[in-house]
């Protein structure tokens, strides 16, 4: 039983939105979809005074960049 729960833990941690880049104008966001890079994206703005406006993705082998801007 507790094995299961360690993979489990170990599956859901690779669905979350992990930041692969950032500067105080923009981040990119590793992430399943849209809807799960955007607040990983707001939340690294915030900390710049910013909001994040989506601008475009990328995407590669094992990745899906979600690319965003840092606004005021």
């Amino acid at each position: 039983m507790k094995i299961a729960v360690l993979v489990l833990c170990i599956c859901l941690s690779g669905c979350a939105a992990k930041i692969i880049a950032t500067t105080p104008r923009s981040v990119t966001v590793d992430a399943m979809d849209i809807g799960s890079a955007t607040p990983a994206a707001q939340s690294e703005c915030q900390k710049h005074g910013r909001h994040a406006r989506f601008i475009g993705q990328t995407e590669a082998m094992y990745m899906n960049g979600y690319v965003f801007d840092c606004v005021q």
